[in-house]
């Protein structure tokens, strides 16, 4: 049976150019919360993993670990929030960055 887990989802990334850069600018948190996706209420508490505290190479490691490592099933991590691409879009980079991860063609 695939259980189908829906999170919260959200970064927030720096850039100290006028049009963001998912190469070359920083996240710097990655938020997620399981919710119930009939109600919103959380299923779970909020977990915002920080740069600052680690690096931006350790919060991407720990957030693919938890949900995207090798055996895990697709259907554990289905995000909701807004502007989803954008946050795929700095995720899929730094994945390739810092993972070795291609995920883009």
């Amino acid at each position: 049976m695939v259980i189908i887990a829906e999170y919260y989802f959200d970064i927030e990334t720096y850039s100290h150019k006028e049009k963001p850069d998912p190469d070359t600018d920083r996240i710097i948190t990655i938020q997620f919360q399981r919710i119930d996706l009939r109600t919103g209420e959380p299923r779970g508490g909020l977990i915002i993993l920080k740069e600052w505290e680690s690096s931006e190479k350790e919060i991407v490691t720990q957030f693919f670990n938890q949900f995207f490592r090798d055996g895990l099933n697709v259907w554990n991590f289905v995000p909701v929030g807004f502007n989803l691409n954008f946050e795929w879009e700095f995720l899929i980079s730094k994945f390739e960055k810092y993972l070795g991860k291609k995920t883009r063609q």
